[in-house]
C-alpha cells in the first residue's frame, strides 16, 4: 500500500478557500514516520478575527512567509504523491484545499483518503472530537488547531482504532474527486434557483452550508467559524431576524475557541430548522377544522384553489399571508422554482421566525395532509 499522509489545514477566514498554516506527516503503512513538515503560509487575503481566536495566527505571523504556491513548488507536492490522505473532519481539509489549489491553478487528482472523524461514527464512539478521542486512546495533543500538532494527534488515533476493527476491503478508506468549482459540494442535490438579488444568493449559500452541517457527522469548529464569517458579510443580516439570532448565537459559541456539547445540540437544532423545517412532523392527519392554513409551492393533489377546497371541507380557512392568526404553512410537494432559499420561500421563512418567537404555528408537508 502507498505511504500515508496525515493532513491538517488552518485558515485564515471563513471563506475556506485559503490556508494559513499546513501540518502534514508522512508514514509507510506501518505507521513509521518518514517525513514531517509544518509551514506557516501568507494567504493573500484578510483574517478574522474568530479564526486567529482559535488558532493563533494573524498577518504579522504570515508577513513574509511563502504562499501557498510557492510552499507547493518547493516541499508541499511530495507530500501527495503516491499517498493516501488521512484528516479529522477529512472533508473539510480536503475541499480547503481544493479550492486552494484551484486559486493558485494547481493540478488536481482523485486521492484516497479517509477521515478518524468517520470511523469513530462507525465504530460507534459517542465522543468524536479530535480532542475527546486523543483523551480515549491517550494521544498527546500539545496544542489544539496548531495543524502540526493536529496532524499528529490524527495519527496516533487513526492507528490506535484501525488496531481495533477488522480491515476487511479497507472499509475506511474513500475516494474524494476534486471539482473546479468546489462550491457545489456544499449542496446535497441539484436545485433549481429563480434568478435572484446578490442578498438572496448569499443566503442560499447559508442556507446550503447549514444543509451539509446537517448531514455531516458533527458540526465543527471550521464549520461554525465558516457560518459565522458568512452570517456577517451577508448585506442585510440585522433586517433578518432569523438568521441575526443565529450569528449571535455562533458569536456566544465561538468566544472560547471551543464547541461543548451543550452549545452543538443548540446549534444543530437551529441550523436544522433553518434548513430542514419541514422534515421533522409525523405522518399524522392535522386537524383543520377551524384554523387558519396558508399554501406554498406546487402541489402534486392539484392546482392551490384544489387543495384550498379539500381543507376548506374539513373546516379550515385558507390565508394569503403568514400571520400569529395561521396555524399552518403547507408546502406542496413539487416545490416550487420560485422559492427564494433554494428549498423554501419567504412564507416557510416567516413561519420559522413566528416559531422562534414562541407562535403555535406548524409547517407542513403535503404528504402529511392525507388528501
Amino acid at each position: 500500500m502507498e505511504d500515508i499522509v496525515f493532513l491538517d489545514v488552518e485558515t485564515p477566514n471563513g471563506a475556506n478557500d485559503r490556508i494559513c498554516s499546513i501540518g502534514l506527516v508522512r508514514t509507510d503503512p506501518n505507521g513509521t514516520i518518514l517525513d514531517k513538515d509544518y509551514t506557516l503560509l501568507n494567504p493573500e487575503t484578510e483574517f478574522s478575527v474568530i479564526n486567529t481566536r482559535v488558532n493563533g495566527i494573524e498577518a504579522a505571523d504570515v508577513a513574509g512567509k511563502p504562499t501557498f504556491g510557492e510552499a507547493w513548488d518547493k516541499k508541499l507536492h511530495y507530500y501527495f504523491e503516491n499517498s493516501r490522505i488521512v484528516a479529522h473532519n477529512a472533508r473539510f481539509d480536503l475541499n480547503v484545499l481544493d479550492k486552494t489549489m484551484a486559486s493558485y491553478h494547481i493540478p488536481e487528482s482523485l486521492v484516497i483518503y479517509s477521515c478518524t472523524m468517520q470511523i469513530a461514527r462507525k465504530i460507534g464512539l459517542s465522543n468524536r472530537k479530535l480532542d475527546q478521542l486523543c483523551n480515549v486512546y491517550n494521544i498527546p495533543l500539545l496544542h489544539h488547531h496548531n495543524s502540526f500538532d493536529d496532524a499528529m494527534a490524527c495519527k496516533g488515533i487513526f492507528y490506535s482504532m484501525i488496531d481495533t476493527v477488522p480491515s476487511e476491503n479497507d472499509w475506511y478508506w474513500m475516494k474524494f474527486q476534486p471539482k473546479s468549482d468546489a462550491k457545489a459540494r456544499y449542496s446535497s442535490s441539484p436545485t433549481i434557483y429563480r434568478k435572484v438579488s446578490d442578498t438572496t444568493e448569499h443566503k442560499n449559500e447559508i442556507l446550503n452550508s447549514a444543509k451539509q452541517y446537517i448531514l455531516d457527522d458533527e458540526i465543527t469548529l471550521d464549520e461554525a467559524k465558516q457560518m459565522y464569517d458568512l452570517l456577517n458579510s451577508s448585506p442585510d443580516i440585522s433586517n433578518d431576524e432569523m438568521l441575526s439570532h443565529l450569528r449571535d448565537l455562533l458569536f456566544n459559541v465561538l468566544a472560547d475557541g471551543k464547541i461543548s456539547d451543550e452549545e452543538e445540540k443548540e446549534l444543530r437544532d437551529i441550523f436544522e430548522l433553518t434548513a430542514f423545517p419541514i422534515l421533522t412532523h409525523s405522518s399524522q392527519r392535522f386537524n383543520v377544522n377551524g384554523k387558519k392554513f396558508c399554501l406554498t409551492g406546487d402541489f402534486e393533489f392539484g392546482s392551490k384553489n384544489d387543495v384550498q377546497k379539500a381543507l376548506e371541507a374539513r373546516g379550515g380557512k385558507r390565508v394569503d399571508k403568514v400571520s400569529k392568526n395561521c396555524s399552518y404553512v403547507i408546502v406542496g410537494s413539487k416545490g416550487s422554482n420560485a422559492y427564494a432559499f433554494g428549498n423554501y420561500g419567504l412564507k416557510v421563512k416567516r413561519a420559522i421566525e413566528l416559531k422562534e418567537q414562541g407562535v403555535d404555528i406548524e409547517i407542513i408537508k403535503e404528504s402529511d395532509l392525507k388528501l
